[in-house]
C-alpha cells in the first residue's frame, strides 16, 4: 500500500504531461484547420482525412508530441489571409510561405523560441505585429523580400536573435536611419536591405560584423538615401559582395587591402578622391562597378578585374590612361585629401588643368596665386601640401569647420601676403608667420590641446602677425 502511494505522484505527473501534449497537439490540429479555411488553392491533400500531419507542406514531430514543426507552402499559388491562431504553433521551427499571394496582417509569432527559418517573400502582407521578432533566439534565416508593408523600422527585439545568419528585407518599406541594432548580430553573414527608404550614414558598429560576407544596401528610395563615408565597410574583413550603388555616399574609397572582396559595386553615388591602387590589387576581386561618381586624380592601373568605368567618370581622371597627373594637380589633390575630398570641390576639381574652372583656384602664369575657399562647409584638416603652392599670395580658408593645427610648413610660402583661417575650430599653437603676412585667425581655439580647455585664444590681425 505504501509503495502504491509512493508511485502515485509520478503517475499523476506522467498523466498530466500526456494530457498537456495531447492538448497541444489538438490545438495545433485546430490551427491547421483554421489555416485551411482561410486559404484558397491549397494542395489536394488538405481535403483528405483529419490527420494534418499528412497534409502537403506540413511536418509534425514523430514519436513524441506530434506537434507541427514545419509549414512549407512555398510557391503554391495560395491566396487568402493567415488566422491569428497561428500564434499557437509554438513548436514551429520553420515557416515558409514565399511565392504566394497572401495578404492582410501577419500574425504575432512572439515567443516562438524554436523558430529558425521565416520566409515571407513576394506576398501581399500589409503589416507586421508590434512584437515582431520578440523572443526568437533560434532564428537563423529571416527573409521579408518584396512585401507591400506599411512603413516600419527594424525592431530592437532583433538583437535577441543572436544566431541570425541571413536577414533579407529588400523592398519591404523599411524607413528611417540605418538600423544600428544590427551591429550586435555577430553571426550575421548576409544582410540585404536594398530598395527601402533608409537614410543617413552607416553606423561605426558595422565593423563588428566579423562574419558578414554579403552586404546589399543599394537603391534606397528615400529622398536623402544612404549617405556619408563608406570607411566603416573596409573594416569588415570577410566581406565578399558589396552592393551600395544608387545612394548618396561621399568621400573617398577606403583601403580594402585586408578584405576578401569579390564584387564591389558603388556606382551612382557621390564618391570622390583618388581611386586607391590597393583596390585593384585584391587577389579575390572579380568585378568593380564605379561609374557615375566624382573620382579624381590618376586613372588606376587595372589588371584581371572586370571594371565598369565609362562616360563622364573616365573623363574626370587626369589622363585617359594610367599615369601621373600634372604636379600642380597632385598637390591640390593632396590638399583636398586633408579636407576629406569634399564633393563640392570634386564637382570641378577634376581633369589635369587646375588653372581654369577649379573652385577656389586662381592662377597667374600657370601657378596658383590665390587659394580662396571661404565658407565652403569644409571639414577635416589643413594639409601641409598647401606649402607646395609657392605662388599663392592670398590663402583664405575662413568660416569653415576645419580642425587640428596650422602646419608649420605654411610659414615658408615665400609669396604669401594674406593668411585667413578665422572662424574655424583650429587648435594648438599658431605658427609664426613673417611680419609681411597679414594673419586673420580669430574665432579658433589656439592655445588649446584639443582637450576642451576654456582659454580664449582669439587673435587680432596684428597679434597673430607678430606672435
Amino acid at each position: 500500500m505504501g509503495r502504491d502511494l509512493h508511485l502515485f505522484p509520478l503517475s499523476v505527473l506522467l498523466l498530466s504531461s500526456l494530457a498537456a501534449a495531447t492538448a497541444a497537439k489538438s490545438a495545433d490540429e485546430g490551427t491547421i484547420f483554421d489555416l485551411a479555411k482561410s486559404l484558397s488553392n491549397l494542395p489536394s491533400s488538405w481535403g483528405a482525412g483529419s490527420d494534418v500531419c499528412v497534409f502537403d507542406g506540413i511536418t509534425c514531430e514523430r514519436g513524441g508530441s506530434g506537434r507541427v514543426t514545419i509549414i512549407n507552402l512555398r510557391d503554391k499559388g495560395l491566396t487568402g489571409t493567415l488566422p491569428t491562431s497561428l500564434s499557437s504553433l509554438t513548436a514551429l521551427k520553420e515557416l515558409q510561405l514565399q511565392g504566394n499571394a497572401l495578404h492582410g496582417d501577419f500574425p504575432s509569432l512572439a515567443g516562438f523560441t524554436d523558430l529558425t527559418r521565416l520566409v515571407l517573400d513576394g506576398n501581399g502582407f500589409t503589416s507586421l505585429p508590434s512584437d515582431f521578432l520578440k523572443d526568437m533566439p533560434s532564428m537563423q534565416y529571416l527573409s521579408l523580400e518584396n512585401l507591400p508593408l506599411k512603413p516600419w523600422a527594424v525592431p530592437d527585439a532583433i538583437v535577441g536573435s543572436s544566431s541570425l545568419e541571413t536577414f533579407s528585407a529588400s523592398n519591404a518599406s523599411i524607413v528611417g536611419a540605418f538600423p544600428a541594432v544590427l551591429a550586435n548580430l555577430s553571426s550575421l553573414k548576409s544582410l540585404r536591405l536594398s530598395y527601402n527608404k533608409l537614410t543617413g550614414g552607416l553606423p561605426a558598429g558595422l565593423a563588428e560584423l566579423i562574419a558578414l560576407e554579403n552586404l546589399q544596401l543599394n537603391n534606397q528610395m528615400s529622398d536623402g538615401k544612404l549617405s556619408g563615408s563608406i570607411g566603416v565597410v573596409a573594416a569588415i574583413t570577410k566581406l565578399k559582395l558589396l552592393w551600395i550603388q544608387s545612394n548618396k555616399f561621399t568621400g573617398p574609397i577606403p583601403d580594402f587591402s585586408n578584405s576578401q572582396l569579390e564584387v564591389f559595386n558603388v556606382r551612382d553615388n557621390r564618391l570622390t578622391g583618388v581611386l586607391p591602387a590597393s583596390l585593384f590589387e585584391i587577389k579575390t576581386l572579380l568585378n568593380a562597378s564605379l561609374t557615375n561618381n566624382h573620382f579624381q586624380g590618376p586613372m588606376p592601373n587595372i589588371h584581371n578585374v572586370s571594371v565598369d568605368l565609362v562616360g563622364d567618370t573616365v573623363s574626370r581622371f587626369c589622363l585617359a590612361k594610367p599615369g601621373p597627373c600634372d604636379p600642380l594637380v597632385t598637390t591640390l589633390l593632396e590638399v583636398a585629401a586633408g579636407f576629406g575630398y569634399p564633393a563640392e570641390l570634386a564637382e570641378t576639381w577634376n581633369g589635369n588643368t587646375p588653372c581654369g574652372n577649379w573652385i577656389g583656384v586662381i592662377c597667374s602664369n600657370g601657378n596658383v596665386s590665390i587659394f580662396y575657399l571661404h565658407n565652403r562647409g569644409l571639414s577635416g584638416t589643413i594639409s601641409p601640401a598647401i606649402a607646395n603652392l609657392t605662388g599663392v599670395g592670398k590663402l583664405d580658408l575662413s568660416d569653415n569647420h576645419l580642425t587640428g593645427v596650422v602646419p608649420d610648413a605654411l610659414t615658408t610660402m615665400s609669396n604669401l601676403k594674406l593668411f585667413d583661417v578665422s572662424n574655424n575650430s583650429l587648435n594648438g599653437e599658431l605658427p609664426m608667420f613673417k611680419p609681411t603676412v597679414k594673419v586673420l585667425a580669430e574665432g579658433n581655439r589656439f592655445g588649446e590641446s584639443g582637450s576642451g580647455s576654456e582659454s580664449d585664444s582669439s587673435l587680432s590681425n596684428s597679434e597673430a602677425a607678430q606672435k
